[in-house]
């Protein structure tokens, strides 16, 4: 069988256009990355020229690649929900996701809208920035903290991401007031506290 006769191939030439990653795609589908790899090589293949711009993360389809996801995406669909056994009709499964509103509006809202776009029973509701007792009380069901909790009692933790918050400055400021060239030097100089949602401390 042609790759482009395989509709596990064209499953996962989509995938990988919306999600910008072989990884993603392969979890996405349920199938282990070597095999979607070589589906995907496959496919390119036998149409002669790359689909994607591996120099780059995240992945960028070419042009060719956006123009036959217009085309096959529908077909893909359509062919999935014809194969699927039919089930009764059932509510959305709603997941309360809560984090710091700047993650939420450049990170998080991409990733979770492509994943409630490829799983049609799944839609997230987004919330403001919360603590850990309010996932303890169950208002929210995945929260993103920016601190690790003093107290992780009844909770998951996973680490996704570690950052450092450092001081800046004008270059104006410098000329003016000079170079601190210690942390101890900052005593004498002005400058905003930044406090997080959930810190107790100011840093």
């Amino acid at each position: 069988m042609k790759p482009s006769q395989n509709l596990l191939s064209w499953q996962v030439f989509v995938a990988t256009c919306r999600t910008r990653s072989i990884s993603q795609a392969a979890v996405l589908l349920d199938i282990d990355l070597p095999k979607a790899s070589r589906l995907l090589s496959a496919l390119e293949t036998e149409l002669g020229e790359p689909l994607f711009d591996k120099s780059h993360r995240p992945i960028q389809p070419t042009p060719r690649a956006a123009e036959l996801q217009r085309a096959v995406e529908p077909l893909v669909a359509g062919f999935q929900a014809a194969l699927e056994p039919k089930a009764e009709p059932h509510e959305r499964l709603t997941i309360r996701f809560a984090a710091p509103i700047e993650l939420a509006q450049e990170y998080f809202s991409d990733k979770l809208f492509q994943y409630s776009e490829l799983f049609h029973d799944i839609e997230f509701a987004v919330l403001p920035e919360v603590g850990p007792d309010d996932i303890r009380r169950g208002d929210v069901d995945v929260a993103v903290l920016n601190r690790r909790p003093a107290d992780p009692s009844g909770l998951i933790i996973r680490n996704y991401n570690n950052s450092t918050t450092v001081p800046l400055a004008t270059p104006e400021y410098l000329r003016r007031h000079g170079t601190p060239l210690s942390p101890a030097d900052l005593k004498m100089h002005e400058g905003l506290l930044l406090k997080a949602y959930n810190d107790d401390t100011v840093t």
